[in-house]
């Protein structure tokens, strides 16, 4: 076994989200939502669930600046140990998840997170309002604009990314120069980083023409090395498994249930694993729980999607040492 305790990459605190973006597979499911009991985080912090874990972002199918617990959340996990991170639409920056609270999302993030993922994905008005439906890009820079008084009159020390989503069927959709061009022009180029992104869901969602063969499968190396938790509970094998069903191949148990490490030695996690060396290896695989129940891993062409949270953890370690 390549880990005896897998890292929690991802935690979904909050599956609801304010937005309904046409590329989302969120979307495209039809998802209810749902928010995570603080006590199944305690319970996991009791039990010893996160000693593989370094790093952790609280967001996967939903937006989780909508959960009132979030500062609790964070807390937390900052009290043992676990660097944290968020990616979010960046629409709720000066909410305030209390009545009469004088702190606003942007506070709690700038003084608890260590890392943010905002999506921008384009500074064109039509553009935006086509992908973040139903949001205006004038309410998002309202938004932006609370974060970035706040990010500056703080300590600094939080990593921001601006995501840039490319959709290849959405003219103007991607263009990173465009934003890097914005940013110097509200001289907000101190505070955060562009970031590129491809749109991962096009094939889960099932979005291709009549025709299109899905991309070759190739090894994964999520299951020797991590797991993604949903709102309800449920590992799953990474963070494009917004739906669980019981039956999946990615599906390997539920906390309510389970502590991560007897779900980790499991036969469904070793099943995953044989999976994947035999899609590998061009071989068979024989074992009836792979059709049964929705296979992901059958539609996904984003191999090691963890990769992306550990590059983020690399810029961070090299930006507090810079700091230092």
């Amino acid at each position: 076994m390549f880990k005896s305790l897998p890292s929690i990459y991802q935690i979904d605190i909050c599956s609801e989200c304010n937005l309904s973006c046409p590329m989302c597979l969120r979307t495209a499911l039809k998802m209810d939502g749902n928010r995570m009991p603080v006590a199944l985080l305690q319970m996991m912090l009791r039990r010893g669930d996160f000693d593989g874990t370094h790093y952790t972002e609280l967001q996967q199918a939903g937006e989780p600046t909508l959960h009132p617990e979030l500062e609790v959340f964070l807390l937390m996990l900052k009290e043992a140990g676990v660097k944290v991170g968020l990616s979010t639409n960046g629409l709720l920056m000066r909410k305030r998840p209390y009545p009469n609270q004088a702190r606003t999302v942007a506070h709690i993030l700038c003084e608890l997170a260590d890392t943010l993922t905002i999506s921008i994905d384009s500074v064109n008005p039509t553009v935006y309002a086509e992908m973040r439906a139903p949001a205006k890009f004038s309410w998002f820079e309202d938004e932006l604009t609370h974060f970035v008084e706040v990010w500056r009159s703080g300590s600094r020390r939080l990593m921001v990314d601006l995501q840039v989503l490319r959709i290849p069927d959405l003219y103007g959709s991607g263009n990173i120069d465009a934003v890097r061009d914005y940013l110097a022009q509200k001289g907000w180029t101190d505070v955060f980083h562009v970031r590129g992104m491809s749109d991962t869901f096009i094939e889960m969602s099932e979005r291709r023409e009549p025709g299109i063969v899905y991309r070759p499968e190739v090894f994964c190396l999520n299951p020797w090395t991590s797991i993604s938790v949903t709102s309800r509970g449920h590992v799953v094998s990474c963070c494009y498994v917004f739906a669980p069903q019981e039956k999946s191949i990615n599906v390997y148990g539920n906390l309510w249930e389970n502590s991560l490490r007897e779900i980790w030695n499991s036969p469904t996690v070793d099943r995953m694993r044989s999976y994947q060396i035999a899609c590998a290896a061009g071989l068979p695989f024989h074992d009836d729980s792979v059709h049964e129940g929705r296979n992901l891993c059958r539609l996904c062409y984003e191999k090691n999607p963890e990769f992306l949270h550990e590059e983020m953890l690399c810029r961070l370690s090299r930006r507090m040492s810079s700091q230092s």
